[in-house]
């Protein structure tokens, strides 16, 4: 899953490089392409943080539904291997749905905080709460980026 989301962010680089006509042979670094895309007025948001922050808004839509409703059922849900235990077999999937969410929460910060729950409840507080953060994780990528460039 990180090797394609991080082909999806190259190709999203890729792609902003063409459309802003840099050369090929030019070195530009993602920092001045983001700066040059915001002074156009265009707030680019890298895929991956979409990406998460879409996971994250459809497990708040799973967590505010019925308890008999199947998605809801299925995300509380483990399977056992074939000997009863809870590790993964040979040839299984590395990261499951539900650990990719809490990668996600990591990420996003919201593991820290103990109203998770509470927040899924209210669909604005959560949305406002996946905005605020994807704000910052932007803001944070371009931190780093521009200070990679030195």
């Amino acid at each position: 899953m990180k090797a394609d989301v991080a082909r999806l962010d190259s190709f999203q680089y890729r792609s902003l490089r063409r459309l802003l006509r840099f050369r090929a042979t030019e070195h530009i670094s993602y920092a001045s392409i983001i700066h040059t895309c915001r002074s156009t007025g265009v707030d680019i948001m890298p895929i991956s943080i979409m990406i998460s922050k879409r996971g994250l808004s459809y497990f708040g839509h799973v967590c505010r539904m019925d308890s008999y409703r199947l998605p809801k059922i299925m995300l509380h849900s483990q399977l056992l291997g074939d000997t009863g235990s809870l590790s993964r077999g040979r040839g299984a999937q590395e990261m499951s749905y539900k650990s990719a969410l809490l990668e996600d929460m990591r990420t996003f910060g919201i593991m820290d905080r103990k109203s998770k729950d509470n927040c899924c409840i209210n669909t604005l507080k959560w949305e406002m709460l996946l905005e605020m953060m994807s704000r910052d994780l932007r803001h944070d990528r371009r931190r780093r980026a521009s200070y990679s460039q030195w």
